[in-house]
């Protein structure tokens, strides 16, 4: 569990990392009059989904956060 919650924690970490450039490159693209199409390779919704369950919406919902903190609960068997 520990490996496959470590790669998806970097793997968010990645994709969050591009998001503002996406933005950025996505916007120029509209304004010279182009289409803009962005495939998502992950979304994140088993984690809103499990997040929602336990918590208030209005909070900022990460993935990467929580999955760092499945694992610390996990490894630690702190009771989250």
């Amino acid at each position: 569990h520990y490996w496959n919650s470590h790669q998806r924690f970097f793997k968010s970490l990645c994709i969050a990392s591009k998001v503002g450039e996406a933005v950025r490159l996505a916007k120029q693209a509209l304004n010279e009059g182009k289409s803009v199409i962005i495939g998502l390779q992950s979304t994140g919704d088993a984690y809103t989904t499990n997040f929602l369950k336990n918590r208030d919406a209005t909070e900022f919902i990460s993935a990467p956060k929580e999955t760092l903190e499945n694992i610390i609960y996990k490894i630690f068997g702190i009771p989250g």
